[in-house]
C-alpha cells in the first residue's frame, strides 16, 4: 500500500495531552469506515484535552481535497460526541439546508447499518429532523445556515461542511448564529471543506489564520491558540495532472483510485478540477468575464479621442489602499473605448490627476460609484469647480446596467478596452454579486483589486449615458415673429433665449450671435 499523503499544513500533537482520537476511530471502525491515517492524524490532535479536561481546541479546521472521507469523519466525530455524555446537543450544517439534510440522512444511513442502530431512534420529518440516543437523550440535527437557525439553543458540537461555499457576509451570519450557543459549554466548531473560489472570503480567512498558525516555530506544549488546522493540497508551482494529484490526495491507496482521478480530470474544466481534487484555491468559480471574450475586447493601441468628448471615472479596493482613475470616449467607428490612465497607492493624488486630466480632455462627465470605497475622493471632487459641474454618482441601479452593459457591448464588439496589465489582473480576480435581479462587480467577493475594472465599466457606461453638452446661447433681440412662435407650429432651437428689452439682459449672457428677428410693434 501506498505511503500515506503528507499534510502541507497541520498543527502539531502535543504528546503531554491526552486525547479521544482513538475512541472516535473505534466508533468509525463500529460504523463500518475504518478511518484513514489523515482521518486519525486530524482527531488525535484536534481531539486533545488539557489538564483540566477541556477540549484543547475549540475551532477545528480541516481543509482536503473532494472524495477524501470528510463525511465519514464528522459522522464519527458526531456519534462519539453523542454516545459520551448525557443530553449533548450536536447539530452539522452545509451549504444549504438540503445539503445539510442530505449529510444527516447519509450519518443516520451508516448508524442504522451498524451495530449502533440498536442504541437509537430517528426522525425524519422535514424541519424537525433528529437522530436521538435514547439512553443518553442526546441528538444529531442538521439546520439552516442562517442567522436565525439556532436561537435559543445550546450546542456541544456543531460542525460545517463545504464552508466554501460561504461568503463574507453568510459566513458572518452563521458564526453568529453558532458562537452563542456554546459560550456556556466546552463546545467545539469544525469547519471541513474543500478549497473555495474568490468569493470564499468566511472560509479564506481561517485558511490564512491556520496556516500562520502552523509556521510557529515554537513546539506544541508552548503554543496557545485554541484553533487546530489541517490542509492536504497541492504544493504551489506544482502541475495539475492526475499523477500529482492523485500522488498528493490523502485517500490515496484507501478509497479513492487513480482511474477515478483520472475520470474527473477528463470531465472537469482544468480550474476546477484543480480546485475539486487538488484543494487548490482558485481565483474565481468560473471567470466572470470568459477569457475568449476578454480578449477580443482588448485593443493594444486604441486611437486617442479629442478634447471635449470624454468621460472621467475612479474607484478604489475596499481597504481604500489604491485607485485608479480610468477615461472613456467614442471612437470614430463610434465604437465605445475606455483604457485606465492611472493607478496609483493611496487615495490623496486623485483629485489633483482629474484636475489635471479634466484641463486637457474638457470632460463631459466625472462618474464614481456612490457606493465606492473611496466615496471620501468624490467628496473632494466636488469642492473643485473643474469636476463639481460634471460630477456624477451612479445609483445602484445604474451601476448594474453598467457591469451587464459592459459585458453585452463586449459580446457585440462595439466595445473596446485599451490593454493594460493591470486591467487584465482585475478582470481575472473578479466575481459577480446578485443586486436584486441584476448583478455588478463584487468588490469583496473577488480574489483580488478590481477598481480598474470598475472603474473602465463606468467609463463605458458614461459614454452614452452622459447629456449632450449645450450649445452657444443665442439671443433674439425684441419679440419673436410668428415664425418662431409654438402656437404657429414653429421651434425655438436649444439654448436660445429670447427677450423684450436688451438693454437690461446683454450683460447677463455671452452673446454667440444675434440672431435674425422680426421686430414687432409695441
Amino acid at each position: 500500500m501506498l505511503a500515506p499523503a503528507p499534510p502541507r499544513y497541520a498543527t502539531p500533537r502535543d504528546l503531554s495531552r491526552l486525547t479521544f482520537g482513538g475512541k472516535v476511530a473505534k466508533v468509525s471502525a463500529s460504523i463500518g469506515a475504518p478511518f484513514m491515517p489523515w482521518q486519525r492524524q486530524v482527531c488525535d490532535t484536534a481531539l486533545e484535552i488539557t489538564p483540566t479536561g477541556q477540549w484543547a481546541y475549540r475551532v477545528v479546521v480541516v481543509t482536503v481535497p473532494r472524495q477524501a472521507g470528510k463525511s465519514t469523519l464528522l459522522g464519527a466525530l458526531s456519534a462519539h460526541r453523542c454516545l459520551t455524555g448525557r443530553r449533548r446537543r450536536v447539530w452539522m450544517t452545509a451549504q444549504t439546508r438540503a445539503d445539510a439534510r442530505d449529510l444527516w440522512l447519509e450519518h443516520v444511513d451508516a448508524i442504522e447499518s451498524s451495530p449502533l442502530a440498536t442504541l437509537t431512534t430517528s426522525r425524519m420529518s422535514n424541519g424537525s429532523e433528529q437522530l436521538r440516543y435514547e439512553a443518553l437523550a442526546s441528538t444529531l440535527r442538521p439546520f439552516s445556515p442562517g442567522p436565525e437557525a439556532l436561537h435559543g439553543k445550546t450546542t456541544d458540537l456543531v460542525s460545517v461542511d463545504e464552508a466554501w461555499a460561504f461568503d463574507a457576509v453568510r459566513g458572518a451570519e452563521l458564526a453568529q448564529a453558532i458562537i452563542p450557543t456554546q459560550t456556556t459549554r466546552d463546545a467545539q466548531l469544525w469547519i471541513v471543506s474543500t478549497a473555495g473560489t474568490a468569493t470564499s472570503a468566511w472560509l479564506r480567512e481561517f485558511v490564512d489564520k491556520g496556516r500562520a498558525l502552523t509556521a510557529d516555530p515554537r513546539p506544541a506544549d508552548a503554543r496557545t491558540s485554541t484553533v487546530a488546522y489541517f490542509e492536504w493540497s497541492l504544493p504551489d508551482g506544482a502541475p495539475v495532472d492526475v499523477e500529482t494529484v492523485y500522488a498528493h490526495h490523502p485517500a490515496r491507496g484507501y478509497t479513492l483510485r487513480p482511474e477515478a482521478i483520472a475520470s474527473a480530470a477528463e470531465l472537469l474544466p482544468a480550474g476546477e478540477f484543480g480546485r475539486a481534487y487538488g484543494n487548490r484555491w482558485s481565483a474565481v468559480l468560473e471567470l466572470a468575464i470568459p477569457a475568449e471574450l476578454w480578449e477580443a475586447a482588448r485593443e493594444h493601441e486604441p486611437p486617442q479621442p479629442e478634447p471635449g468628448g470624454v468621460v472621467l471615472t475612479w474607484d478604489g479596493p475596499v481597504d481604500g489602499s489604491s485607485a485608479t482613475v480610468a477615461i472613456g470616449w467614442r471612437d470614430a467607428g463610434g465604437r465605445l473605448v475606455a483604457e485606465v490612465a492611472d493607478r496609483r497607492e493611496g487615495t490623496a493624488w486623485v483629485v489633483p490627476r482629474l484636475v489635471e486630466l479634466a484641463g486637457r480632455w474638457r470632460p463631459r462627465w466625472a462618474v464614481a460609484d456612490s457606493r465606492s470605497p473611496i466615496a471620501h475622493v468624490t467628496d473632494e471632487a466636488r469642492r473643485h469647480d473643474a469636476l463639481a459641474e460634471i460630477l456624477h454618482e451612479t445609483s445602484t441601479t445604474e451601476y448594474t446596467r453598467a457591469c451587464a452593459g459592459l459585458i453585452a457591448g463586449m459580446r457585440a464588439g462595439t466595445v473596446r478596452l485599451s490593454a493594460d496589465p493591470v486591467l487584465d489582473a482585475a478582470a481575472t480576480a473578479a466575481a459577480r454579486r446578485s443586486v436584486g435581479d441584476g448583478w455588478a462587480w463584487g468588490r469583496r467577493g473577488s480574489a483580488g483589486d478590481v477598481a480598474p475594472l470598475v472603474a473602465v465599466t463606468l467609463a463605458v457606461w458614461a459614454i452614452e449615458a452622459a447629456p449632450e453638452p449645450l450649445g452657444a446661447f443665442e439671443i433674439l433681440l425684441g419679440r419673436a415673429g410668428r415664425r418662431c412662435d409654438r402656437r404657429s407650429g414653429g421651434q425655438f432651437e436649444p439654448a436660445q433665449l429670447v427677450v423684450d428689452d436688451p438693454g437690461d439682459h446683454r450683460d447677463e449672457f455671452e452673446v454667440g450671435r444675434l440672431a435674425e428677428f422680426e421686430t414687432a410693434p409695441r
